[in-house]
């Protein structure tokens, strides 16, 4: 039984991972690389996962050389049997769609990680001596799961990196930007990633550097004094390229 049980799962998109490993064996490779055992939910998929990757040190696994690794691990009727492995290679038709399922359950493992950390930081703030104990323990715990988790590293990372100065009592709970007329609109707090986005000369870039430059005047937190991130996801100019599409900018503190 999973140690997460009740919590985020996607248990339907492992199997089919898990199915792709025992189908397409000679890749199972390009999947052991991008994950881990303790992403995945169910208990007997973390079994199969291990089994194939143990395999694949020496050679490329198939549905007997699993079944017979889970054999004499005395594991094999605890997954479900040689059935099971045949029947999640049965349902996985191709690779297609590896990238994004891989995308799915680490994203689920993520949410599970936050919440459990969520919980453990509840718990030890009440009991924490004072404010700078509570603190830092959330930096600690965080740390640990940015410290494991693989390629979901980024972005906890980010945050917890950010997470002292953010919750610093010291620091105000918003920062004018110096301009009035933005002001009005959205005021910045300290954390935040703003994303300015808009067609090919609209003025982002001119608007995001003039927002940077009057926090900095004001003494505010921006360093480098601003950035230009590039944003995928808004077609913007990727790598310095610029694009016939929308394009991004951005902020960050």
């Amino acid at each position: 039984m999973s140690e997460y049980l009740g919590l985020p799962e996607s248990m339907a998109i492992e199997a089919q991972i898990i199915g792709r490993m025992v189908r397409f064996g000679d890749r199972a490779h390009e999947i052991i690389s991008r994950m881990s055992v303790e992403q995945f939910y169910s208990e007997r998929h973390r079994v199969i996962f291990k089994a194939i990757a143990k395999i694949a040190e020496t050679a490329a696994p198939s549905l007997q050389s699993i079944a017979a690794a889970l054999d004499r691990a005395k594991k094999l009727e605890s997954i479900g049997g040689a059935a099971y492995l045949m029947e999640i290679a049965d349902s996985s038709f191709s690779m297609v769609g590896t990238d994004s399922d891989i995308d799915v359950v680490q994203g689920t493992y993520k949410r599970r990680q936050t919440i459990e950390m969520a919980r453990a930081l509840l718990n030890d703030a009440v009991e924490a001596e004072s404010a700078d104990d509570a603190l830092a323990t959330a930096v600690a715990k965080l740390s640990a799961i940015v410290n494991g988790s693989g390629g979901m590293r980024s972005g906890f990372s980010h945050a917890a990196s950010n997470l002292d100065s953010v919750l610093s009592s010291d620091r105000p709970r918003e920062i004018p930007t110096g301009l009035e007329w933005f002001d009005e609109i959205y005021t910045p707090r300290p954390g935040n990633y703003i994303v300015l986005a808009g067609f090919s000369g609209g003025g982002k870039t001119a608007l995001a550097a003039g927002i940077a430059t009057s926090m900095s005047r004001r003494g505010n937190v921006l360093s480098p004094p601003w950035k230009c991130r590039r944003m995928k996801s808004l077609s913007g100019r990727f790598r310095g390229q610029p694009t016939s599409k929308s394009q991004g900018s951005g902020i960050g503190n």
